[in-house]
This record gives structure tokens, C-alpha cells and sequence, in this order.
């Protein structure tokens, strides 16, 4: 995390640790306990890669909070099968950055809560969606990221400004269907489009169903990689 990066993030109400190496940042993390991280892939002494798998070994609370990767590689991500919750491209637009720690900082909390209620928010309530808002504020990626953490079951339909619509249903965690306008689509294709929309909307609504053994199941947090994978490659090749 850049100095300037820091600044910007107390600015904005958050309380920050900084650490310029990999293996002081682990040190830190072990010790303070901290509610989210956000970790550089490129650090002076190791890299981010490996900053993130000695987190996910510790047996701590630490172990489990919610990581942020800052990365410009995002083929090296996919292949390290790295456990993070979410990733930003380098450069980074720092008001990109607070938001995203922000709703991570709102998912551990949801996460927190939910651990906490022996009943879970397994069912909307008098018909309503347990999970709702605006796709200007919490963006599709952190949606779909929320999700697949909490491993729900259900659907997701999220509607663009100008009437578009995109439904994935959901099976603990991981993508089950995908349709745009009404009409099926692959994954990928389906996941492309939507982390493009900026305006809109979207809601989910649990569902207590069964899902046969032969559905086939794609893991979110791989589409989101394959899906940045693509574009950054189609942006490369104009």
C-alpha cells in the first residue's frame, strides 16, 4: 500500500496499519488481529502471493477476515488459486479502494452477525429480498463475493438502468444458472457483462431448494478472475 494510498484511506475514517514488507506485514496481521487486509502483490522482500497463503494457514481469527488484493497481474492470480475476497487492478483509483474495503469491513460484520443467529438468513421476510441495493454503491463483483462467502443458496437477479436483466440462481455458494434478458447464457459471458454495469440495482432472494447432483457448479471467485482475465486482454489488443 502506497503512502499516499494510506493517507487517503484515514481520511476516510479508516484505521490504518501499514507495513512496507511481506514478512513484517504477516508479523503485524498475527498480531494486531485486524478486520480486513489489504495486501500489494509487489513488496520488497517476497510478494503479495505469499503474504496471502501464510494468512489463510494461521489458525487465528486472522485466518479468516477479509482480504483486498492489489495486483497488475491477473494471470498470476488465477494460477496461485489465491483465497482472496476481492482484487483491484493496478493503478488503483483510490475511491475505488475505500469502497471496496468498506463493503468487505460490511461483509465481515453480515458474516459476524450471521454466525451469531442460530436461525441464519436462510428466507426473505413477508416476501422480501434478504439482500438488496444499488449497484452504484456495492458493486456486482462484491455481491456475487458476499455470496459465494456466505455460501447461500438462491437467486440473484441484478437489473441495469434501462430496464436489462441478468438472473444467476445459486447452490452454497457457487453458480448454478446464468440469464440475460431471459435468456440462458455461459457463465463467463454472463459475468463479463454484468461487473460492467455501473447504474442499477439488485436483489436476492433465498431459496430452500435441492440441487441434483449432476448440476454443474462454477465457482464465483474463478469466473471473477477468468472475467478480468478477458477484459484485460481485449483492452490490450485495441
Amino acid at each position: 500500500m502506497s503512502a499516499v494510498l494510506q493517507r487517503y484511506l484515514s481520511a476516510a475514517g479508516f484505521i490504518v496499519h501499514q507495513e512496507s514488507e511481506a514478512r513484517q506485514g504477516v508479523a503485524s496481521a498475527r498480531e494486531l488481529q485486524p478486520d480486513c487486509i489489504i495486501c500489494d502483490d509487489e513488496l520488497p522482500d517476497i510478494d503479495g502471493f505469499w503474504v496471502v497463503q501464510k494468512i489463510r494457514r494461521e489458525k487465528t481469527r486472522v485466518g479468516t477476515v477479509p482480504i483486498l488484493f492489489l495486483t497488475e497481474d491477473l494471470e498470476a492470480l488465477q494460477q496461485h488459486n489465491l483465497q482472496v475476497d476481492l482484487f483491484l487492478k493496478k493503478p488503483l483509483n483510490n475511491d475505488e479502494v475505500a469502497m471496496q474495503a468498506r463493503a468487505l469491513l460490511n461483509m465481515a460484520k453480515r458474516l459476524r452477525e450471521k454466525r451469531g443467529d442460530s436461525a441464519g438468513p436462510t428466507s426473505a421476510v413477508d416476501g422480501k429480498a434478504a439482500l438488496r441495493g444499488d449497484i452504484a454503491q456495492m458493486s456486482v463483483t462484491t455481491v456475487l463475493t458476499v455470496l459465494e462467502m456466505e455460501r447461500r443458496t438462491g437467486d440473484l437477479t441484478v437489473e441495469r438502468t434501462g430496464g436489462r436483466k441478468a438472473e444467476f440462481g445459486l447452490a452454497e455458494g457457487s453458480m448454478t444458472t446464468t440469464r440475460i434478458a431471459g435468456k440462458d447464457e455461459p457463465p463467463i459471458d454472463a459475468i463479463r457483462e454484468v461487473v460492467n454495469w455501473s447504474a442499477g440495482r439488485f436483489w436476492f432472494n433465498p431459496v430452500d431448494r435441492k440441487v441434483e447432483g449432476d448440476v454443474t457448479r462454477h465457482s464465483i471467485g474463478m469466473l471473477l478472475l477468468e472475467a478480468a482475465r478477458l477484459e484485460d486482454e481485449k483492452n490490450e489488443g485495441r
